[in-house]
């Protein structure tokens, strides 16, 4: 039976389904956060569109492009903001069951609480009614403590303005956040452009 654990934010759904991914060693598996699974899907039907002779199926052809022989799939943050997202879910997730992929689903809200007021919200609500809630057992994981903020009660807002001295205090914040962790600039890329983080 696949999983999908909500709950509101800061209740420790993410760090559950990472562990739960860190842990599985011996099973092909990918995790995605699902806004980006999203545009992932979105770009690859774009090649195919644009490369191919008239496939029979471009969403099944860029699925079998983007999940090659993973067994589990971890969404993160599921949730459907855009109608064109909202009309592929039943065909995404059919393809998934009827490849005995599992499941595994996390999001802030229960499925039918989703998309709310969206365009043909009634499609979405199929797609969960008769498809999601068939073959996912919901579980709501809630807490009177946000523990993302648990931590950082102490914490003083700031806003800098660039100038040597609060570039030093700002050098002195991010090193004691980080105390004894390697620190390295990387590169972000969104969209074809890269964005340098120092």
């Amino acid at each position: 039976m696949e999983d999908g654990i909500y709950g509101d934010v800061g209740r420790g759904k993410t760090m559950l389904m990472k562990n739960f991914y860190d842990k599985i060693t011996d099973i092909p598996k990918i995790y995605f956060h699902f806004n980006s699974f999203m545009i992932l899907l979105h770009k690859t039907l774009h090649q195919i569109r644009k490369n191919s002779q008239k496939n029979n199926d471009d969403l099944i052809e860029a699925l079998k492009k983007i999940i090659i022989d993973e067994k589990i799939i971890c969404f993160d943050e599921f949730q459907v903001l855009d109608v064109a997202d909202a009309m592929l879910l039943a065909r995404i997730f059919e393809y998934f069951f009827s490849k005995k992929i599992t499941v595994i689903i996390t999001a802030n809200l229960h499925p039918q609480n989703l998309y709310k007021n969206g365009l043909q919200r009634e499609i979405f609500l199929d797609f969960v009614n008769k498809i999601l809630l068939k073959k996912i057992e919901v579980l709501s994981l809630n807490s009177e403590i946000d523990y993302r903020v648990h931590n950082r009660i102490k914490l003083i807002k700031r806003f800098f303005v660039s100038n040597q001295k609060n570039r030093q205090i700002f050098r002195e914040i991010i090193d004691e956040w980080t105390k004894n962790k390697t620190k390295k600039a990387f590169k972000i890329k969104s969209w074809g452009r890269e964005i340098i983080v120092k």
